[in-house]
């Protein structure tokens, strides 16, 4: 039992540190755009004036990322009521051989900013766990920051 339990873990932390190296490696297309994007559902990839094109011709890739979560507790614990959370992620990727011709150099950086009108769990529910994966204190926060050769 125990080491069918450990070999789960080991299965676990593999995937997970496959999907975060993934996710982040994702390549931009010719605009610029790390898949999955909403501009490429825009007209003209929604960059009218092609600045995005352009930064990742020169080594510059940029995504924002924002998730929004509406949660309700209509019966039952502490009180009823709806919450309103969201987090905005910024991520920089930065090809230094391209942008200022430090060959082999890159650059990273990812920063989020968590907003919400309550926790759910903790204000409305009372329960210990977390209901949402982006409940959080409401701050911003350098996630990573890095320069790799």
């Amino acid at each position: 039992m125990v080491r069918a339990t450990a070999h789960g873990w080991v299965v676990g932390a593999l995937l997970l540190v496959t999907s975060a190296a993934s996710a982040q490696s994702a390549e931009p297309d010719a605009n610029g755009i790390t898949p999955p994007s909403i501009a490429t559902s825009l007209p003209r990839q929604g960059d009218p004036a092609g600045i995005r094109k352009w930064l990742s011709d020169h080594g510059v890739v940029y995504s924002l990322i924002y998730t929004n979560d509406l949660l309700a507790n209509v019966h039952g614990g502490t009180r009823r009521g709806t919450v309103d959370q969201g987090k905005l992620e910024a991520i920089l990727s930065v090809d230094m051989e391209k942008a200022a011709g430090l060959k082999g150099l890159s650059f990273f950086a990812n920063a989020f900013q968590i907003h919400n009108t309550g926790r759910i769990r903790r204000d409305y529910v009372g329960a210990t766990n977390n209901m949402s994966s982006i409940e959080a204190v409401p701050a911003t926060r350098l996630s990573e920051l890095w320069l790799e050769p």
